[in-house]
């Protein structure tokens, strides 16, 4: 049987980064606990290891899949905080639903070129269509930052090679490659936190 306060304690292990992604990877299995469901949320807005972030978001979309879509898109609107926002997008792009890309074209046109970028490269990912290539293509001019301009080129280069792999979706979006220049939540605090 999992010991799931055992798992609540390793997940906190700041010393053993592998043991908290076992941790994490185990809490999916730990149904109808709502400390489990929290911890997994800070983990996915919180802890600095990308690994640990990203076992956590499918951990939690194991166990709360409309929950974590929900969590997912309600933070990408926490305008106070823009770390939040591009963790959000990142998040989305993990549990990989492309029916979620209105939200991720919102992002577009947020304020912060972090948060920018994540939803550019959330797109790169998830994007299957011609108007999300035309979309990418605004990013590709000399006014947006090199690190944006570089993401939206691997964005439309990843879409276009995913269209040239399914010959349907290509004859529903044809592209020509070279026209293109290439309110926030909280989490119940029923547990002591420590710093992941």
């Amino acid at each position: 049987m999992m010991n799931s306060n055992q798992l609540k304690y390793d997940i906190f292990d700041v010393n053993d980064p592998e043991k908290q992604r076992q941790a994490a990877y185990k809490m999916r299995y730990v149904k109808n606990d709502a400390e489990v469901e929290d911890i997994l949320f800070r983990a996915c807005f919180e802890a600095a290891d990308i690994k640990l972030q990203q076992i956590s978001v499918h951990s939690i979309s194991i166990l709360k899949p409309k929950k974590a879509l929900n969590v997912f898109i309600k933070a990408t609107y926490d305008r106070s905080n823009a770390e939040i926002r591009k963790r959000a997008y990142h998040h989305l792009g993990t549990i990989g639903k492309s029916d979620v890309m209105n939200e991720i074209v919102k992002g577009f046109s947020d304020d912060n070129d972090m948060v920018r970028r994540a939803a550019i490269m959330t797109a790169g990912k998830l994007g299957k269509s011609k108007s999300i290539i035309n979309q990418l293509s605004q990013f590709m001019n000399r006014f947006e930052p090199e690190n944006i301009q570089k993401e939206a080129k691997k964005s439309i280069d990843k879409i276009y090679q995913r269209l040239n792999r399914h010959p349907h979706h290509q004859r529903n979006n044809s592209f020509n490659r070279n026209t293109h220049q290439s309110q926030g939540f909280s989490f119940k605090q029923s547990y002591t936190p420590t710093a992941f």
